[in-house]
């Protein structure tokens, strides 16, 4: 969802969920009774909070807003300039995106997060000049003041995770819809979303901003449905509104400088293990590294990976007359991930007995096909 970027804000400046937290998606009837995947019916396991908002992953935005808080999250949302009409309530499904919202307040938003998390005034008229074209208004006395909302810190981490959706080898869906000038790409951040019905399809996004600081930054919205309020054709928000995002701000950025994201001072760069989070242990076969605000850096070492003795030949367990060699692998204990909510463990253990029989085997109460995402 277009909004996805605004929960994961209000949970930036805390230690947890971070972007390295751990998320099962695996869908469950114990996440309120809300069990709707994702648009590509898949399940994917393991899947740290960062590849979540950044694929449009539902049940782990879900989980990860129930974590947080209901109210918590939805009085956050508030501080980043979203409104709400009057009857709205906290939902299970707020972290996807699913209460109504008006498209100027969540342009806005994302504003505030490409201004290093400053939130600035609203404001339609840029300047006003008099006859002789000296500025009438604003005067220096009238010149806006925003408000900050999250660190800066936090503010580059939303900026990075989105950042990743414009580049074709971190996600090759969204990247495909890059801003380019000429051929060299222009780094900017974007988010998608698209209503269950189709009746809504809408991107959100910003070019990164230039070096000069009375230069204008640009971030731009876009939003497409009937004006009967009908559902569309069916088609998703990168086959109509992604990809005139794009065309809009390719457009007003052509010839200009091209800048860069530079992360603020404040934050740490870490290695981590790329499928859960914490840091690299010695079964981690893949690692990443991300920066992190200083109280949200992985101290603890992965302990999702448990040593097993298994016959090399087989692949199974080892016993008295194996043919050997005997080996020590590490394999997935998904046991103790989300302890405190029984349902999603029931769930996931279900996702690992069919995971373990390959991708693509259905199952659970969507009939989700298992996946993986960095091995297929």
């Amino acid at each position: 969802a277009a909004t996805g970027p605004v929960p994961v804000g209000c949970v930036s400046d805390t230690p947890a969920p971070a972007r390295a937290t751990l998320c099962m998606d695996a869908a469950t009837s114990g996440v309120g009774g809300f069990i709707r995947p994702q648009a590509d019916p898949l399940g994917r396991g393991p899947t740290r909070v960062r590849a979540a908002v950044q694929f449009s992953l539902n049940i782990p935005a879900i989980k990860a807003t129930l974590v947080d808080g209901l109210q918590h999250t939805y009085d956050r949302t508030k501080d980043f300039g979203l409104s709400y009409p009057k009857t709205a309530v906290p939902v299970l499904s707020e972290g996807i995106g699913t209460l109504e919202v008006h498209p100027i307040d969540l342009l806005g938003a994302y504003g505030m997060i490409a201004n290093q998390g400053v939130l600035m005034p609203r404001r339609v008229i840029g300047t006003i000049l008099d006859s002789s074209g000296t500025v009438y208004w604003p005067t220096p006395a009238q010149t806006p003041n925003g408000k900050r909302v999250v660190s800066a810190g936090a503010a580059y981490i939303i900026t990075d995770i989105m950042a990743g959706n414009t580049q074709v080898k971190v996600n090759p869906f969204w990247g495909k819809w890059a801003i380019y000038d000429g051929k060299t790409r222009r780094p900017a951040a974007y988010k998608t979303g698209t209503t269950s019905d189709n009746r809504d399809v809408a991107a959100y996004g910003f070019v990164a901003p230039p070096a000069d600081k009375k230069a204008p930054a640009l971030a731009v919205g876009v939003w497409m449905g009937n004006s009967d309020n009908s559902p569309n054709d069916g088609k998703l928000s990168l086959d109509t509104s992604a990809p005139l995002w794009s065309a809009i701000l390719a457009e007003v950025n052509k010839g200009e400088k091209i800048a860069q994201f530079k992360p603020p001072k404040e934050l740490v760069t870490a290695s981590v293990d790329a499928y859960t989070g914490p840091k690299p242990a010695p079964f981690s076969n893949q690692t990443i590294e991300g920066r992190f605000l200083p109280a949200t850096v992985p101290t603890q070492k992965e302990t999702i990976r448990v040593a097993t003795t298994v016959d090399a030949a087989s692949g199974l367990l080892w016993r008295d007359g194996c043919v050997g060699p005997k080996v020590t692998r590490g394999f997935f204990n998904l046991s103790e991930v989300e302890s405190n909510f029984p349902a999603w463990q029931r769930a996931n253990a279900k996702w690992a007995a069919r995971a373990a029989r390959g991708p693509g085997v259905r199952g659970g109460p969507k009939g989700t096909r298992t996946a993986y995402f960095y091995n297929g």
